[in-house]
């Protein structure tokens, strides 16, 4: 895939590529395509490596192919890549698809903004596309899709939490609004972006104004106790978090850092990794 071209190695999209190496090869991808034409249309081109299970849930039945070559019918189907490849569709039109790929998945074309986390044999994921942002849920061995949340945000982030999920969304006046099972909680930060991560603590990462900060919370609706500010000198874009692991990761100057914000309970504020890449 052509990263110069379609530039998404931001740091949302580096996310799987870091849990690839946590993770021992396994990370959550998805996206979410409408209004497919009919005829022959280009879907998703996966790169990754070893086995990659492809989940596709769709309003109409349809015949795909991988590199050119039938795999299977219908609107509802499970194959698996080794090591990824053009996946296309022939079909009379599908009105919405949904992909999920589980696996060694080093990047994706995607529609919008996509974020995912897993809990179990459960995939939680979030899609953010002009002002909305919408939440689904889905088991790994069949995966239909359930809208578990609807809203109108900028741009969101999903974690595992508990034996759920917890979300984190930016409004258009700047407010973080935490969700978790149909309650939500409002941060008035002045934000851009946001990233979430939860383990034994809830940890809320966001942009303001080209800086980033974060604030722990030790569960869901705690009033903020400190807010804290990475020491970075240059203007912060984009955040997002590598999932189960407290590392951070944040885009500047066409570049992509990675940040330990925990260790052993505590804070560490060294800026230990930086990697060059192309930024959107």
């Amino acid at each position: 895939m052509d990263y110069g071209k379609l530039a998404y190695l931001k740091a949302i999209d580096l996310e799987d590529r870091f849990n690839i190496s946590k993770s021992g090869g396994f990370s959550v991808s998805v996206l979410e395509q409408n209004n497919i034409p009919s005829g022959s249309s280009s879907i998703a081109e996966i790169e990754g490596s070893g086995d990659i299970a492809v989940f596709i849930n769709c309003t109409d039945s349809a015949t795909f192919y991988v590199d050119g070559v039938k795999i299977c019918d219908g609107s509802n189907v499970f194959f698996k890549l080794i090591g990824g490849g053009k996946i296309s569709a022939q079909s009379d039109g599908i009105e919405k698809l949904r992909l999920l790929a589980l696996g060694n998945v080093v990047s994706y074309e995607r529609a919008g903004y996509g974020y995912a986390d897993y809990n179990g044999s459960t995939i939680g994921y979030l899609l953010c596309e002009q002002g909305k942002a919408k939440a689904y849920t889905a088991t790994v061995t069949n995966f239909k899709p359930t809208k578990i949340f609807e809203g109108d945000f900028t741009q969101g982030d999903i974690s595992a939490f508990g034996s759920g999920f917890i979300m984190a969304f930016v409004d258009s006046n700047g407010n973080i609004v935490t969700v978790m099972d149909g309650k939500r909680h409002i941060y008035s930060v002045g934000a851009q972006r946001v990233a979430i991560n939860a383990d034994s603590v809830i940890t809320i990462a966001y942009v303001k104004n080209g800086e980033l900060f974060y604030f722990a919370l030790n569960g869901f609706g705690e009033e903020i106790a400190a807010i804290d500010r990475i020491n970075y000198n240059g203007y912060i874009d984009d955040v997002r978090f590598i999932k189960k692991s407290g590392k951070l990761l944040f885009s500047s100057g066409g570049k992509c850092y990675i940040k330990e914000l925990f260790e052993s309970n505590s804070y560490d504020n060294k800026l230990y990794v930086n990697l060059t890449a192309e930024v959107l």
